[in-house]
């Protein structure tokens, strides 16, 4: 059993949850003597892991302003930065908030779930360590995956491993969790403790299963992945499924942005709608778009800003509906419309059987179910979409519009596909829209050979425009 007294990361997450349960169990106990313990049950690392989770994927600035502002969803017309990819990689938040938190808790609840023999909450520790690193792979490349974690073991300086090792590394953990979640009902802990799916065995499996199909469409283009896609079941069959953290909304401080960025106050801090995204919602009559956007304050219309263009009159520009944003958001990690959309797409290029056509019109529906649009205003969206037909265009359009809010996944979509066709900015720091981010300055001081020799490996050193194992545009 691993020794907490080389990571005291815990504490925080297990704080949150006395004041989000109200439970207050052998706190005199360990409160009276701190030192009566070194290990803790492995369930106790549950709740802050999924919360430093959320909170990581969808930190301001890398889970925000520069994933949606670089696929073109939003723009910050009041700071050109971001908008000109110029990636702040001293900041690094998506790094530093994995690797010091959620995913270090992750690896000593595994090992200690392990030692505990409960089979369940391994595989969902497993489920989560792998959604961890799929973030850090997919937004930095090779990353240090092997020898994370092994201070213990005297590797203070950790080797990169590369991206198709850590693909074939976390599908292989998430083939394991679906094994070990087969036929269990109930993950064996308080189902208080598992705030996202409490102890719902089922539903973690499919969670598993879903980010599994997730990860293989992403390597789509460079393996053949079609008889394991075909293969995955069981997968999330409605809404009831979908992979929500809901944030509890009156512990102040518990909620992180994107709800911060683009609440009530992003107006005025000058966060506008892009035009690329409010043109096509427009053009399609989308009954999303005033539930995405405000109308301009001057003009009353819904009015994208052009991406590239800072320090205008704002007021003619759309603001970004708070409404959504509230501080008792949800932050997803993955929903049913969206295996849909991958679904429709490899119905699509042929890699499962099944009708495009029900995928496509399925996804559409269920994302807009969710945002609150009526059935009626669905069904005749729905049938305009699909009036002409079915491609993989159509299908990657309306994807990206459904992804409103989810940058870092959005993101993703845009580089291994292509689709939308976004021009990047006019005279940003790279010529193309970015398709990673930099590694963060500490690395360089703390890991410096190891990062380098990453770097070393990518097609343009470490800037933006490298490309990734499977990215295209």
């Amino acid at each position: 059993m691993k020794n907490l007294a080389t990571n005291r990361s815990w504490l925080l997450p297990l704080l949150f949850l006395w004041v989000l349960s109200g439970c207050d169990d052998n706190f005199e106990a360990i409160n009276t003597d701190p030192n009566a313990f070194s290990e803790v049950p492995a369930h106790f690392f549950l709740p802050g892991s999924i919360l430093s989770m959320a909170n990581a994927e969808n930190d301001y600035f890398d889970g925000y302003l520069y994933p949606s502002s670089w696929i073109q969803h939003t723009a910050l017309v009041s700071w050109d930065q971001p908008g000109n990819y110029f990636y702040e990689k001293g900041r690094s938040s998506l790094w530093n908030n994995l690797y010091r938190g959620p995913l270090v808790d992750l690896d000593l609840m595994i090992a200690q779930a392990e030692e505990e023999e409960n089979q369940s909450l391994k595989a969902v520790g497993m489920i989560l360590h792998a959604y961890g690193f799929s973030l850090l792979v997919n937004a930095f490349g090779d990353v240090p995956y092997s020898e994370s974690f092994r201070v213990d073991e005297g590797i203070n300086q950790p080797v990169y491993d590369g991206q198709s090792t850590i693909y074939e590394a976390i599908l292989a953990q998430l083939r394991q969790a679906d094994a070990l979640l087969d036929g269990v009902t109930s993950i064996d802990i308080d189902r208080d403790y598992d705030i996202l799916y409490r102890g719902d065995g089922l539903k973690w499996r499919k969670f598993a299963n879903s980010l599994r199909f997730r990860l293989l469409m992403h390597i789509s283009a460079i393996t053949d992945v079609a008889s394991e896609l075909s293969g995955i079941s069981p997968l999330f069959e409605s809404s009831d499924d979908n992979a929500i953290y809901q944030y509890p909304g009156d512990i102040e401080g518990a909620i992180y942005s994107p709800a911060q960025a683009i609440g009530p106050e992003a107006t005025d801090q000058g966060h506008r709608m892009a035009s690329p995204l409010v043109d096509r919602m427009t053009a399609t009559n989308d009954p999303r778009l005033p539930l995405y956007a405000l109308v301009s304050e001057d003009g009353g219309t819904y009015a994208g800003v052009q991406p590239g263009i800072y320090f205008v009159e704002d007021d003619v520009f759309s603001g970004i509906n708070p409404a959504g944003f509230s501080r008792d958001a949800t932050i997803t990690f993955m929903d049913y419309s969206e295996l849909l959309f991958l679904q429709a797409e490899a119905a699509e290029r042929g890699l499962i059987t099944g009708d495009v056509t029900t995928f496509l019109s399925d996804a559409i529906g269920w994302n807009m179910t969710r945002r609150g649009v009526v059935s009626d205003a669905i069904i005749d969206y729905v049938a305009n979409i699909l009036s002409d037909g079915t491609d993989l265009e159509e299908i990657y359009m309306e994807k990206w519009v459904s992804m409103f809010g989810r940058g870092m996944q959005a993101w993703t979509d845009y580089r291994r596909t292509g689709m939308p066709g976004l021009s990047p900015v006019p005279g940003g720091i790279v010529n193309v829209i970015p398709r990673r981010f930099s590694y963060p300055e500490n690395e360089q001081a703390t890991n410096s050979v190891n990062m380098q020799a990453a770097a070393a490996k990518l097609s343009n050193g470490d800037n933006l425009d490298s490309q990734l194992i499977w990215t295209i545009h």
